[in-house]
């Protein structure tokens, strides 16, 4: 009475890699096949799951495959005008070479290039725009499939399609992409998520510790784009990150050798709305409480997809004041 649908079914060391899972008939007319596509994470039996512009689940190969990649990472709860900047300056950084501009000095269209953004299952809370690297597994599996949906929703509906991963490390979704193509790999980050990647405690569990890490990025030949931001009016930069004594060196190092890369083609406007605060949790706190000033941290598109569904706890100012 019905059929199931296994696609992009690829070997790992241990065991078979699902890339997508569909199913249809009348015995799985209840069943939502993104819901699944999670699950495949969720139960390890596969590394990622990809979510095409549209938001429908689809192989990653197709469109990865022998592109350049740009992706940010994050819980995008929601995702905010500084995600969209942070991503439409990386870009710029790559596409606007001098051999890219017409006579206008615009930024030809370059095909060779993939933008998306992923969301990993360590990363599951409800503000912030970097990674909390703690929370332990178990949360994720309290929370509700629809609610992590919304994400992807809110994502697609910017025009950018989704990674959903279970990957701790960064060099993890390095290796990953590393598969699918030899082109660039650019990881687009703000400079708070720079100073966390260099915490040394995040990689106790390596036996090479914080130079594992990092070594293994290099070795991959991924790059990180680094995004400013405002501090007590002044613009942070790559130049301005102070860390600790043993991991300054190691920072100056990746520098220096073009591993960390400065984001220089961004919006200040966006810098001076967003400030020193995480531009997902004042849009998430705003719209919680009912005041409409979140919509000035998302764009249009993510505004209606937020307002059609009722996501992330949205109220209306009037039953706000009724409540009160």
């Amino acid at each position: 009475k019905g059929r199931i649908c296994w696609g992009g079914i690829g070997r790992c060391a241990s065991r078979p890699q699902v890339d997508l899972i569909h199913v249809d008939g009348p015995d799985f007319a209840k069943v939502d096949n993104r819901v699944l596509a999670l699950q495949l994470v969720d139960v390890g039996l596969t590394e990622a799951v990809f979510f095409n512009a549209a938001g429908q689940v689809a192989i990653p190969s197709d469109y990865l495959r022998k592109k350049n990649i740009i992706i940010q990472r994050g819980n995008f709860y929601p995702p905010t005008i500084l995600n969209n900047d942070m991503l439409a300056a990386s870009a710029s950084e790559i596409l606007c070479r001098e051999d890219s501009m017409d006579e206008i000095d615009v930024c030809l269209n370059d095909d060779g290039t993939r933008v998306l953004l992923e969301l990993t299952l360590r990363d599951l809370r409800d503000s912030g725009d970097g990674l909390d690297w703690t929370e332990p597994k178990e949360e994720f599996v309290k929370r509700q499939a629809r609610d992590f949906l919304s994400r992807v929703d809110t994502i697609t509906a910017m025009g950018y399609p989704v990674l959903v991963s279970s990957y701790f490390e960064y060099f993890m979704l390095a290796g990953y992409l590393r598969r699918v193509t030899k082109e660039s790999i650019v990881i687009a980050m703000g400079l708070p998520a720079v100073k966390e990647l260099f915490n040394p405690s995040y990689y106790e569990h390596l036996e090479g510790g914080i130079l594992e890490n990092f070594g293994r990025l290099i070795t991959a030949g991924l790059k990180i784009y680094v995004y400013p931001m405002l501090s007590n009016g002044k613009i942070l930069t790559v130049e301005d990150i102070k860390l600790s004594e043993k991991t300054q060196p190691l920072f100056d190092f990746m520098y220096k050798n073009g591993s960390i890369v400065d984001i220089s083609n961004y919006d200040t406007d966006v810098l001076e709305l967003v400030g020193d605060k995480s531009a997902s949790g004042t849009a998430l706190r705003l719209l919680r409480e009912g005041d409409p000033a979140w919509e000035k941290f998302v764009t249009g598109e993510v505004a209606s997809t937020i307002k059609k569904g009722s996501l992330f706890g949205l109220k209306s100012k009037k039953s706000v004041e009724a409540a009160a």
